[in-house]
């Protein structure tokens, strides 16, 4: 076990950031303290993308229900995306276009 206190990171991970395979042992280690924009403990990246306006949400096949819209339409509303890591913590994007 590790132990991770009072790191800082200016974006992402403020313990530790993983870009690959997720490690085994990841949820054994003690986290205090740390912080950064995106992961204050752990930074990954994104498996998920989350309609927040969206009334139903079916994860798995990664279809959204949006109320009063028809295909081959316009959509009237704006539409709100959120990108989730492994630990369900929404990534930020920065304006370059990359997520963190």
């Amino acid at each position: 076990m590790n132990n991770f206190t009072n790191n800082s990171a200016i974006i992402e991970g403020g313990a530790l950031k993983y870009i690959s395979k997720r490690p085994t042992a990841i949820n054994i280690n003690f986290y205090s303290a740390n912080s950064a924009k995106y992961g204050n403990n752990i930074a990954s990246y994104p498996i998920r993308i989350h309609l927040f306006n969206a009334t139903t949400v079916f994860p798995y096949n990664m279809m959204f229900i949006l109320p009063n819209e028809v295909s081959n339409s316009q959509v009237s509303q704006s539409l709100k995306f959120g990108l989730f890591d492994a630990d369900d913590q929404e990534c930020i994007l920065i304006s370059t276009g990359f997520f963190y």
